[in-house]
């Protein structure tokens, strides 16, 4: 079959006019014909940019809908024996007069068919192309290169993290408007009420706090390529305005009357099944139609799992230059390989991101490998465990005591990644020291001269924590008579330490996941962006991949904080830190330091057998107590009064002292 066609005549007939052939040759514009049954078919297989419908009967158009379909991605003419014009549902057309000339002709074709242009795949450490040689990437980059050349919108399908992005801007550099601007937005990192004026721009004074003029993404990309990501979780009244503007190829911005073309190619991106969306009236099907012109559908990692070393080759080459390369043994890859990876490629990239920071210029076998992966290995994982990796800690203030190996080994994980700038994540039991190691992080990385800014997402009203995170100018609310910087812009060069992150409600969650992404913030009320050069901390003390899988926590925001996980261990499971604690705790709350009283035998026994629900909080209590209670130089085993966590029944309650309530 020819690969070089560039006229694909479809007849209504088994064969196309003789006259049209003759023209054709006549003007040496190359060829192929088929008919109407064929033609779906055809255009799968068949390197071409124009159809010509030659049609004789124009009141029986046998097309089959997937033909129409199929159609909205090329050139199209049509010449009608009749003489007439031909309105095919949702397809622009040039019609050929009858009779037809060779002058009109080859006009026609001159103006459709594009100048032969070869295009590249461009592969280097600054420009990301999917990188991979199972059959499935060979599918995708195959319907890339065949859609890149037309104008058709384009619909990319696929799981998060399977790198729906990055198709989207291989599309952009193999296209016509490769020299163009490409600009990306997520519509569901961008809040409903902010979305319209995002995309569409807005004039000065269209709303409270306008008080400049902004372009929108569809100006910004003018000549160029617009990125809709997550184009699922746009509002339907947004879906509205969009299909308007695609439909129309005119916009204005918010309080503008002026009407502005849109020369854009669109491009949309979704992990959601719009078909159901639609059935279930979340979805407008008319705007699914535009968008899914050219689906490109991207597997998942699990799908292809015989290119992950080529996907770690990758992304080791790219990160090499920041801190020196490491190699990964045949053993540790094949058992990369046997998991399933439910975060596809950006959780493959954020292991590789992990073993770089540790280990630097060296071969990490299978034993280097986080625990979920040896574990997974093993036939050990189970589905409530797929959280990948653990570690462990200690609480307040900047002191870090470590004894227990496992204390011991996560200091060294803190201390390696601390070096970099990556996004971290701390997970753990309440009152483990969660934000003790935010500290020690900070304070052994190159931010320690700069602030380290802590808030705690659950103890501020969900109605309020959007203006304490990004700040608001004069006038954002009412009686609000300054402006104030939030804590985004407090922590400018330093640490920002996002505790309790899951107590975040979902649209709070989206807009973080735009600064994360965008690296800038805008107050309230404010439309100037501030750049933001922010390492962010994230703390929680659940099971943050169940609440995604159960919808409380956006799975996007969980892997861009998720890029170094750091577990801390309850202080149950490390008893060699007990001891050292207490005497720490001893020295903090004494009023005189140099005469610090010290531990009985007996009270130290009592510490060592306790339970620790309340972890390293709950030790520091209970020694704050003991130096309420004791009188002379030695803390009793009488001393240490512990927290009642359950119910429990004593044989002499009525001689229970006020003091002893909730202890014992």
């Amino acid at each position: 079959m020819a690969q070089d066609t560039t006229l694909l005549i479809a007849s209504q007939q088994a064969t196309p006019d003789q006259p049209l052939i003759d023209m054709l040759e006549f003007l040496e514009k190359p060829y192929q014909s088929c008919d109407f049954a064929e033609l779906k078919d055809t255009l799968n297989n068949t390197s071409i940019s124009t159809v010509l419908l030659h049609i004789d009967d124009a009141t029986d158009i046998s097309l089959s809908q997937d033909s129409l379909n199929a159609l909205k991605a090329y050139s199209l003419l049509i010449l009608s024996e009749t003489g007439q014009n031909i309105d095919l549902p949702g397809l622009k057309a040039t019609q050929l007069p009858r009779p037809l000339s060779h002058k009109a002709l080859s006009a026609a074709l001159d103006k459709l068919t594009p100048a032969k242009k070869v295009y590249r795949r461009r592969r280097n450490s600054a420009v990301q192309s999917i990188e991979g040689n199972s059959p499935a990437i060979r599918e995708v980059r195959a319907l890339i290169d065949k859609v890149a050349p037309t104008e058709a919108s384009v619909l990319i399908l696929g799981e998060s993290g399977t790198g729906k992005e990055i198709a989207a801007r291989m599309l952009h550099r193999q296209s016509e408007r490769a020299d163009q601007p490409f600009v990306p937005i997520n519509c569901g990192a961008i809040p409903k009420e902010l979305l319209e004026s995002e995309l569409f721009g807005h004039e000065k004074g269209a709303f409270t706090g306008a008080i400049t003029a902004r372009a929108g993404r569809f100006e910004l990309a003018e000549g160029g390529t617009l990125f809709l990501d997550e184009i699922g979780d746009m509002d339907l009244n947004m879906q509205v305005k969009l299909l308007r503007v695609l439909q129309e190829k005119t916009y204005e911005r918010v309080g503008s009357n002026k009407t502005q073309t849109a020369d854009v190619r669109i491009i949309a991106a979704t992990h959601r099944n719009l078909e159901q969306q639609i059935a279930d009236g979340k979805f407008r099907e008319d705007l699914f139609y535009r968008l899914n012109v050219f689906p490109v559908e991207m597997p998942s990692l699990k799908e292809r799992k015989e290119d992950i070393p080529a996907l770690i080759e990758s992304m080791i080459q790219r990160l090499a230059n920041e801190r020196g390369r490491f190699t990964l043994s045949k053993e540790a890859h094949a058992m990369l390989q046997q998991y399933p990876w439910p975060g596809n490629v950006r959780e493959l990239a954020n292991l590789v991101e992990r073993l770089r920071i540790l280990f630097p210029e060296k071969i990490v076998g299978c034993a280097e490998l986080p625990k979920i992966y040896i574990d997974y290995a093993a036939g050990k994982h189970s589905h409530e465990s797929s959280n990948p990796h653990s570690q462990t800690t200690n609480n307040n203030r900047f002191d870090y005591i470590a004894h227990d190996s496992a204390s011991i080994e996560l200091l060294q994980l803190a201390k390696n990644v601390a070096a970099s700038d990556v996004s971290v994540m701390i997970s753990g039991r309440s009152g483990t020291g969660k934000e003790m190691l935010a500290h020690f992080i900070h304070q052994h990385s190159s931010r320690a001269e700069k602030p380290f800014v802590a808030i705690n997402c659950a103890a501020i009203p969900d109605n309020m924590l959007e203006a304490v995170l990004f700040g608001y100018e004069k006038g954002a609310f009412a009686g609000d008579t300054k402006a104030a910087p939030g804590k985004f812009e407090q922590a400018q060069g330093g640490t920002l330490l996002l505790d309790d992150i899951l107590e975040l409600d979902l649209s709070l969650q989206a807009k973080i996941l735009r600064v994360l992404q965008e690296r800038e913030v805008e107050r309230l009320g404010g439309q100037k962006a501030i750049a933001l050069d922010v390492r962010v901390i994230a703390t929680t003390n659940a099971d943050l991949l169940k609440a995604v899988k159960d919808g409380e926590f956006r799975e996007d925001l969980f892997y861009r904080l998720n890029v170094f996980p750091l577990k801390l261990t309850p202080l149950q499971q490390r008893p060699a830190d007990i001891l050292p604690l207490t005497e720490y705790f001893i020295k903090k709350y004494s009023i005189n330091s140099e005469c610090a009283p010290t531990l009985s035998e007996a009270a130290k026994k009592k510490l060592l057998n306790h339970d620790w629900n309340g972890n390293v909080r709950e030790l520091s209590n209970v020694i704050q107590r003991a130096l309420i209670l004791y009188d002379g130089k030695v803390i009793k085993e009488s001393n240490l009064q512990f927290e009642i966590l359950e119910p429990q029944i004593e044989d002499n309650s009525d001689q229970e002292s006020s003091l002893n309530t909730g202890l014992r």
